[in-house]
């Protein structure tokens, strides 16, 4: 932090310093604040929450809510991914490649629940009144687990995506607009590292107009992301940034010891933002990137459009096939490969998991608000393992 403040004020005199960082060092920031306040207090440095890490905290979370649930089974039938492949994505170990999944799951998920709405708005009698899809939906939920399940699965994918698009589109006020979205599922998945964490880094964002208005202004103007090309759709987290540019200066071992030297590590650390930008310049100008000339954002092709079209179809087949979790009518939630049936009890669970993550988001921050307010007090756990408790087999 010394360093970091040094180097903002030789650069860029008067500025307050802003650093990104993963939830460990975020944590490590945050608490440094705290106890020293008059040399690091957050009037001094803004300490932002590495975006990255969010969206891959966010894909773990979801994996540990689609555990069981037969999602990677079908993945794995649709051709999306291999069997071994679409496991991983539970645990979101290769995050492009999970987005993807997900990206193409929410499509699939989306289009069999309008596919059931438009059978319903079909079948009724010319007298009957039809329902607006909002007011069936929520009917719907009430009345099958099943599908109140595989929407909340939705819900989250698309709280997940609008916080991409936020790095994405540079949009400061949509970033925190997903942030508020996106915490209640950090609660009541268990993910409560981050739950603290990002309730914290909310709280800092929210307040940035009135603790530190000339930050907020450029992060109001879209430089609270990175823009490493003139793409469009292709802002790009702080800390992700940083990762290819880590990945671009490597060498053969790494960043392996690069630690434990304090004069490579600063090497390292000064120099590897240049030697990124040299490295770029030079593929572009030696013709070795279609980027040079080129604004749109490299999935916006026919080929990738193509692709995705195609497995969205494939998968909406294998959902249709197994079953389309929207049109169950029965009081039952059950897996979509094996049919074994959850507990009751995780169907009573599943219908408050949601508020319940919700409710902890709001009892958190009014805790934050508060003078006596203890952040540290222990986050309730959830049961989120639907499909792993004892079931009876259909």
């Amino acid at each position: 932090m010394d360093q970091i403040k040094k180097s903002v004020a030789f650069l860029n005199p008067g500025q307050v310093p802003v650093i990104a960082a993963d939830q460990p060092l975020y944590a490590l920031a945050k608490q440094i604040q705290w106890h020293w306040p008059e040399k690091y207090g957050e009037d001094k440095f803004v300490i932002m929450f590495g975006g990255l890490h969010i969206e891959m905290a966010a894909l773990r979370s979801i994996g540990t809510f689609l555990q069981g649930s037969g999602w990677t089974a079908a993945l794995g039938e649709a051709g999306v991914a291999s069997s071994g492949s679409a496991d991983s994505f539970l645990s979101a170990s290769h995050v492009t490649k999970t987005r993807k999944a997900h990206q193409v799951s929410a499509c699939s998920l989306y289009k069999l629940m309008k596919t059931e709405y438009t059978n319903y708005c079909n079948g009724l009698a010319s007298e009957e009144k039809v329902l607006s899809f909002d007011d069936w939906h929520v009917k719907r939920r009430e009345e099958s687990p099943q599908f109140l399940y595989w929407n909340l699965v939705l819900e989250m994918e698309l709280s997940i995506f609008t916080l991409i698009r936020s790095f994405r589109e540079a949009d400061f006020d949509l970033y925190c607009d997903s942030l508020f979205a996106l915490t209640p599922f950090f609660f009541v998945n268990n993910n409560v590292n981050y739950a603290r964490w990002i309730s914290i880094h909310l709280r800092d964002m929210v307040d940035l107009e009135h603790t530190h208005p000339d930050i907020y202004k450029e992060f109001r103007n879209g430089n609270f992301v990175v823009h490493k090309t003139k793409r469009m759709f292709s802002g790009l987290a702080i800390d992700q940034a940083h990762e290819q540019n880590n990945a671009m200066i490597k060498s053969d071992s790494g960043a392996i010891g690069l630690t434990e030297d304090p004069v490579a590590l600063r090497r390292w650390m000064v120099a590897g933002p240049e030697v990124s930008r040299l490295l770029t310049s030079y593929e572009e100008a030696s013709c070795k990137k279609d980027a040079r000339t080129e604004n749109r954002h490299h999935e916006q092709t026919f080929a990738d459009q193509k692709s995705f079209f195609e497995n969205m179809t494939r998968l909406t087949a294998v959902f249709t096939e197994m079953g389309n979790p929207f049109m169950e009518e029965s009081t039952d939630m059950f897996a979509l490969d094996t049919k074994d049936i959850a507990n009751p009890a995780m169907v009573d669970l599943l219908r408050t998991h949601h508020q319940r993550g919700k409710d902890n988001f709001t009892l958190f921050r009014k805790r934050m608000e508060s003078k006596d307010g203890d952040i540290y007090m222990p986050i309730k756990k959830n049961s989120v393992s639907f499909f792993k408790q004892e079931k009876n087999v259909r």
